[in-house]
Formats: structure tokens, C-alpha cells, sequence
């Protein structure tokens, strides 16, 4: 029977957990045979001067001045040269406070810690962190994801500059949809989509490539979450955020005037027919569908396709009104046809002076863009003439997309009235206008157009035409 290794002060000073008997008991090796390290016996001193214990370096002890003080040219100090102290207190008390003013003592201080020792801590510190992450090929995280620094900065500058420039006002987009878009991360992606084509637009000039990338990048989020919440059952909850998600769409329709938004379509077609008609269609189907829905949807009310919001009388031209629609009667007379669809002309008459019967009751408004009482006016217009191709019916649609002279010359109205009525605030809308101005003039043919003009000149109407076409023709005379 072995017994556990001896633990006299003559021994080795090395600490063994006693081991059973039958073992070997050499403790100089372990028990697969290598060596045990032993550590290093060394008689801590603590006589050495107060400087280097606050540097928590070796002293050699020498009188009156070690060596290390001397070459440092600081105050050294011993234990038993200190005076006593009245009250003990934790760690070491600076010498400034124990050295007589009298006596002409360099002002660096003994402290615990020194700038330069704080400073070699530091930099030993992020050398092993550094060593450490090498080692593990850990990558390093920044503060904010990658793609998320941009992210924030749309959502700014939604919130402070394009959400004054929409539908509705500020507000709606401020207190409704915001708060929608904590809920739904399509609707996130679409309001980041529409602040960086108002950021597009403002430096058009100076855009770099990346930012086009940014606004292409939401605009593919968003559609593809659009759809996969339209394919869901849709219910109170959602349905804010769908024709909030809509309407966004169909604004940023209006702002996209980029030659890949019409290669990716029917290059035969008007921009006109091509985008804004099916949105507007559909913008209208998810607004009806919330009439089942109790109680009725914020947006959705706002919205409202059931009746056009009557403008006030004082800014209305109820004669030129009247005129409008005598002109627009004159324009179907001249420019209708043969219909590809076999549309009889009956009915093809009725979808276009129902159309342009609309479309007469906004341009006969009259008002003072600059005024600021007329700010509210604006954005009724605004709205008016945003939701115009969504209240036109289907057949009026049809004869759109088959060329039919009456209906591009109403639609040709409908644009040059954008940009002749809204101020340009309203930034999303113009760019559109313009480039239909020009698709449509293309399409009707100027023959066709100074056919209508003659013809108005003859029944007493070429006022209304030079309010409606004036503009243009001077653009093409300046030509």
C-alpha cells in the first residue's frame, strides 16, 4: 500500500491531488510520463519605492533614489520615508499631497495608473483581440448591417420631404401608413422605393448608378410581397395596408419615367395605356372590396370612387365648362372610326363623353397656385386628376389601347391639363405628363390635331382649343 507524496516543507512546492494506491507516485512527470511544469519560486519584495509599485515594475531598492526613479526623473519615495497617516485609506495616496510646498519638486505625480501605461494597455488589449479574431476568422461586426445605413436614410427623408408631396396631405402618410409599415414589410420596401425615386428625381443629374440600383432593388420587394398579400384572404387588418401599398404603386407609376419602365412593356402602346390604366383599375377593385368591410377602411374613404368631390363654385368656370363639353362632342365627330374591338359607334360615343365629362369638370378650375389658401384646393386637384383614369370605364380603356383619335386627344388633354393645373409640387406627376405629351402627339398625328382645330375655329370653340392644345402647338411652331 503506497502512500499519498509527501507534503513537508522539504518537498518540491508543487500541489498533487493524492492518488490511489497501486499508482506511481513520481511527481516529477505526470501520468502519461511528460514532465509537470514546475513554477518559477521567487521571494516577493515589498520594500521597493512607491513610484514603481504604482508602475508595477521591479525596484532594485536603492537609497535615496533607485535606479529606475533616477532615470525617469521622478520622486522616489520609501515606505518608512512617508509621514503617517491619520486615516487609512484604500490605494496609494498621490506624494504631490505629502511633499512640502517649499520644497522644489517636479510636478509629475505618482498616480496608479499613468496616461502612457493606460495608453500600452490599451493598444496591448486590441492586439490580442485582434490576434483572437484572426484566429477564429471572425469577421468584424460593423454598428449598423450593411444596407441598413441607406434603409434609414430613405425612411428620413420620406418623412420629411416626399410625404408632403403626395396624396392626401402629410398627415396620412405621417399617422396611417408609417404606422402601417411596422406591420408589413412590403408596404416598408414600397415607401423606401418612393423616397428614393423623389431622391432620383431632385438629383437627376448627379444620381450615381447605385441610387437607380437602390430604387429597381425596393421596387422588385415590394411587388413581390404585394402580391404574395394579395393572394391572401383579405380582411380589416390588411386592407389599410394593400390600398396603402396600391396607391404607392401607382404614384411611383406616375413617377418612373425611366426607359426600362417601357421596354418591359408593349413598345406599340402609350405609356399611358400601358401603366396607369391597369393600376388605376386595380387600385379601384381593392377600394370597392372595402365597402363589404365594417367598419370601412381610413384610405379607402378617402379614396372614394363612388362620387367625385365637387370643387367649390368660386373656382369653377361654369361657361367654359360648358364649352368643354361642346368641344369634346366636336372632337368624337371628327376623330372617331372603324373599331378593331366591335365597339358600335353608339356605345363607343358614350364611354368618351363620359370620360371627357369628368375630365371637364377639373379643367375648368381656376385658381392661384401661389395662394396659400388655395393649398387645399391643390391637393384636391391633385387627387382629382390622380384618380381620373381609375373612374374611366373599361370600353373607354379599350378604345385607349386600340389608337382611337377621340379617345388620345382626350387623354392628350388630360396630360398637357396636369401639367398646365398642378403646381409643381407635385414633382411625380409632371415627368409622366410630359413624356405622355409627347407619346401622344406621336400617336394622333399633327394633321389630325389641326384637323380638330379647324373644326373648333369653325363652331366658334378654337378658345377652348388654344386652352387646351395652345400650349403645344406653340411648342411645335417653336420647333
Amino acid at each position: 500500500m503506497t502512500s499519498p507524496p509527501s507534503t513537508s516543507s522539504s518537498s518540491l512546492d508543487v500541489f498533487v491531488f493524492p492518488i490511489a494506491s497501486g499508482a506511481y507516485n513520481d511527481t516529477s512527470v505526470d501520468k502519461h510520463g511528460n514532465p509537470i511544469r514546475k513554477r518559477r519560486q521567487h521571494a516577493k519584495s515589498r520594500s521597493g519605492c512607491g513610484t514603481c509599485k504604482a508602475r508595477k515594475v521591479k525596484c532594485d531598492e536603492q537609497r535615496p533614489r533607485c535606479r529606475s526613479c533616477v532615470s525617469r526623473a521622478e520622486t522616489c519615495l520609501y515606505q518608512d520615508q512617508r509621514p503617517e497617516k491619520k486615516k487609512k485609506k484604500s490605494g496609494y495616496v498621490p506624494l504631490r499631497a505629502s511633499i512640502p510646498m517649499s520644497e522644489n519638486v517636479p510636478l509629475r505625480t505618482v498616480v496608479p495608473k499613468s496616461a502612457s501605461v493606460q495608453r500600452s494597455q490599451a493598444s496591448r488589449s486590441q492586439r490580442v483581440i485582434a490576434s483572437r479574431r484572426e484566429k477564429l476568422q471572425i469577421p468584424p461586426t460593423p454598428l449598423i448591417p450593411r444596407g441598413e445605413l441607406s434603409n434609414l436614410e430613405l425612411m428620413h427623408h420620406f418623412t420629411t420631404h416626399t410625404a408632403q408631396t403626395l396624396l392626401f396631405g402629410f398627415e396620412v402618410w405621417q399617422d396611417e401608413v408609417l404606422n402601417l409599415v411596422l406591420e408589413n414589410k412590403y408596404l416598408h420596401h414600397a415607401v423606401l422605393l418612393l423616397s428614393a425615386a423623389h431622391l432620383n428625381f431632385l438629383h437627376a443629374n448627379a444620381s450615381p448608378l447605385s441610387a437607380r440600383q437602390t430604387e429597381l432593388q425596393h421596387h422588385c420587394l415590394t411587388m413581390a410581397g404585394f402580391r404574395r398579400a394579395l393572394s391572401r384572404p383579405t380582411e380589416k387588418r390588411n386592407h389599410d395596408a394593400l390600398i396603402a401599398c396600391s396607391l404607392i404603386v401607382l404614384q411611383h407609376s406616375w413617377a418612373d419615367t425611366s426607359p426600362t419602365a417601357s421596354e418591359e412593356q408593349d413598345a406599340s402602346k402609350t405609356c399611358t395605356v400601358n401603366s396607369l390604366f391597369p393600376l388605376a383599375a386595380g387600385l379601384r377593385c381593392l377600394v370597392l372590396s372595402t365597402y363589404d368591410i365594417k367598419p370601412s377602411s381610413a384610405l379607402a374613404d378617402r379614396v372614394c370612387f363612388k362620387q367625385a368631390k365637387p370643387f367649390p363654385w368660386q373656382f369653377c368656370n361654369a361657361a367654359f365648362a360648358v364649352r368643354l363639353e361642346l368641344f369634346f362632342g366636336l372632337v368624337f365627330e371628327v376623330g372617331h372610326g372603324d373599331y378593331a374591338s366591335g365597339e358600335d359607334t353608339f356605345s363607343a360615343q358614350i364611354h368618351h363623353m363620359q370620360a371627357a365629362e369628368r375630365l371637364s369638370t377639373v379643367l375648368s378650375i381656376t385658381y392661384d397656385q401661389t395662394d396659400p389658401e388655395s393649398a387645399d384646393l391643390g391637393l384636391d386637384v391633385a387627387r382629382y386628376l390622380f384618380l381620373w383614369p381609375a373612374m374611366c370605364s373599361d370600353g373607354f380603356r379599350r378604345l385607349a389601347e386600340e389608337e382611337d383619335p377621340a379617345s388620345l386627344i382626350i387623354l392628350l388633354a388630360y396630360a398637357h391639363g396636369i401639367e398646365r393645373i398642378l403646381p409643381a409640387s407635385f414633382w411625380w406627376m409632371h415627368g409622366k405628363a410630359s413624356l405622355m405629351t409627347r407619346e401622344l402627339v406621336l400617336a394622333i398625328g399633327w394633321k389630325s390635331l389641326e384637323s380638330v382645330r379647324v373644326a373648333a375655329a369653325e363652331h366658334d370653340l378654337d378658345h377652348v382649343f388654344d386652352v387646351l392644345f395652345g400650349g403645344i402647338m406653340r411648342r411645335q411652331s417653336s420647333c
